[in-house]
């Protein structure tokens, strides 16, 4: 059963939300307030195989900016921990960026249509899904890089990478075609699914970040090259 988390101090959306998730299958709960998510979260106990899979989360929240909780669901224990969904009325790009920078693998701004937050989320699960289960794939080398598909980690010379869920999913979607050139729209119908193909900003947002913790020069890539108008390319022999 999937287990989603609705943070959210809007009474009509979060019984909207909560009614519609019930409705497609999904175990809800749900907290108004940071507090009340934050002591939510601590009572669970992934040891037990107690783990939220999603958390939807706004960033108005009556006892601060929700985007402080993301820290607190990352630092959990466990493999790559719930994916985060921001649902936010801010619209403008620079608080989906602020959103992402925060450690949220995807952002819909109110309002939104049902069909494709849905779609959004479905979308997260089958990322999630593929990064914390399925049959065995084996290891890839790529230079220094060494990524572990059967238990999910990334390392550079030994030493864990610490993707996250995103990030991850994009190195293995790269190594797994080194050489070959991936356009932002494989990257994005690949890990966020057909509803986000006018996101771009996602590709180049996090192809930075996986720049800054595998590239031993962020700002002169040797890994991840850039075709310019085209996409992205991992190469075997940087």
């Amino acid at each position: 059963m999937t287990h989603l988390l609705i943070v959210e101090d809007e009474e009509k959306i979060t019984d909207f939300l909560a009614m519609t998730l019930r409705r497609e299958g999904y175990t809800v709960a749900v907290a108004n307030d940071l507090a009340k998510a934050r002591a939510m979260l601590k009572a669970m106990s992934p040891r037990k195989g107690e783990a939220f899979d999603v958390v939807l989360l706004d960033i108005g929240l009556p006892d601060g900016d929700g985007l402080t909780l993301i820290p607190a669901i990352r630092a959990r224990p466990g493999l790559l921990g719930p994916m985060i969904l921001v649902l936010s009325a801010r619209g403008e790009e620079l608080e989906k960026i602020r959103a992402l920078d925060a450690g949220a693998d995807d952002y819909l701004c109110k309002p939104f249509a049902i069909g494709e937050f849905l779609a959004r989320l479905r979308a997260l699960l089958r990322r999630r899904d593929a990064s914390t289960g399925g049959p065995a794939h084996g290891i890839l080398h790529v230079g220094d890089l060494e990524i572990d598909r059967d238990h999910h980690r990334a390392m550079k010379r030994g030493s864990d990478l610490a993707l996250t869920p995103i990030e991850y999913a994009m190195l293995v979607l790269l190594a797994e075609r080194v050489g070959t050139v991936l356009t932002h729209k494989q990257f994005l119908d690949s890990i966020w699914g057909k509803a986000a193909h006018d996101q771009t900003h996602y590709v180049r947002f996090y192809i930075k970040r996986l720049r800054e913790k595998i590239e031993d020069n962020p700002s002169a890539p040797t890994y991840i090259i850039t075709e310019t108008g085209i996409g992205y390319r991992l190469v075997s022999s940087p």
